[in-house]
């Protein structure tokens, strides 16, 4: 991949991570999801945000808020589809012959 060069950024040119052939054949068939083995900046990236996260309240509680929205999200499209499918659930045994 060729450097990309930002404007109003230093004269050296900064490049993008290189994506393994498994990464960009997921990425060509639809799926975003990185497939190859994260690297020692992407650790070190999660460590410093979970180590953020654990001595900032406002950070630690705006994550906790969008964790238990994400919980409603769910149960409201697991409704949405027992609606759609017609997987309404019984009140009543069914009866069997």
């Amino acid at each position: 991949m060729a450097p990309v060069q930002l404007k109003g950024a230093p004269a050296a040119p900064i490049s993008a991570p290189a994506l393994s052939p498994a990464d960009l054949a997921a990425h060509a068939a639809g799926s975003f999801v990185r497939t190859s083995a994260p690297t020692p900046g992407d650790i070190y990236v999660a460590a410093s945000i979970a180590d953020h996260r654990a001595h900032c309240t406002s950070c630690r509680g705006r994550v906790e808020e969008a964790e238990a929205r994400y919980a409603g999200y769910g149960e409201s499209m697991r409704r949405r589809d027992r609606v759609q499918l017609g997987l309404r659930i019984a009140s009543a045994p069914a009866v069997t012959s």
